[in-house]
């Protein structure tokens, strides 16, 4: 019994090592939130609405998150544009607190969410952002690839989009290590590197500033019993220098 409780222990620290291995460059805690209402129709903010923002706990360089939403009265494109109106409002009562705040993001949902039980309405999270990597220490990526192939898999497209807007707002030079599961694929894991590249050179990011090489099959985080297994080893790890 003893035996099997050590063994399920070590599978679950290998898998949760692996876990850890894959991450976003950033994570995000909550440190603060508030729910706007508005009226039928309405894009204004009543006093009552103005003295949950005054409220919220702005810290230096957080981040701001707000999703909109409206009622299904109307059309979809007017009620989307009725909660673009509401997410405006809501920057335009924050505007002298802005200043410390280092990313915002929108969501505008219009009716999208409308079977809420009140829809006419705009969510506000205040977050503290997490750095995961270190610099100048490899760091995997939480990209993942259909196997046999470059091609990046929807759900990754989260991971690029964070990197790109990291690396906008910096002059770092990164490096870029590819690697395969299965067989050797020299070729394979260097242009698995040079996906993310392309993609980050469209979006305005100078090449000079990434250095791709291709690892093959080498430095293996498992021994791939399985497809969940193989999976983790098409990676790619990203070492941002300082």
């Amino acid at each position: 019994m003893a035996l099997n409780k050590i063994r399920i222990l070590l599978i679950f620290l290998i898998f949760y090592q692996n876990e850890l291995l894959s991450q976003n460059l950033f994570s995000y805690k909550k440190v603060d939130s508030t729910v706007v209402h508005f009226e039928p129709d309405q894009y204004n903010l009543c006093q009552d609405e103005l003295e949950k923002l005054s409220l919220l706990k702005i810290c230096d360089s957080c981040v701001l998150v707000i999703k909109s939403y409206s009622d299904s009265v109307g059309t979809e494109n007017y009620n989307l544009a009725l909660s673009e109106k509401r997410a405006n409002s809501i920057l335009s009562a924050l505007k002298y607190r802005i200043s410390v705040i280092s990313k915002i993001e929108i969501n505008n949902y219009g009716e999208t969410h409308s079977y809420f039980d009140n829809s006419r309405k705009v969510e506000v999270f205040i977050l503290k952002s997490i750095q995961n990597f270190k610099f100048n220490v490899p760091f995997k990526l939480k990209i993942n690839f259909y196997s046999g192939t470059n091609r990046v898999k929807r759900e990754s497209n989260i991971v690029l989009k964070e990197l790109h807007t990291y690396l906008s707002t910096c002059t770092n030079k990164i490096i870029l290590k590819g690697y395969v599961s299965g067989s050797p694929d020299m070729k394979l894991s260097l242009e698995r590197t040079l996906t993310i590249k392309r993609y980050l050179t469209q979006k305005g990011i100078v090449a000079s500033r990434i250095q791709c090489v291709g690892m093959s099959n080498k430095n293996k985080l498992n021994k791939e019993a399985n497809e969940k297994e193989s999976a983790l080893n098409r990676r790619v790890e990203i070492t941002i220098l300082e």
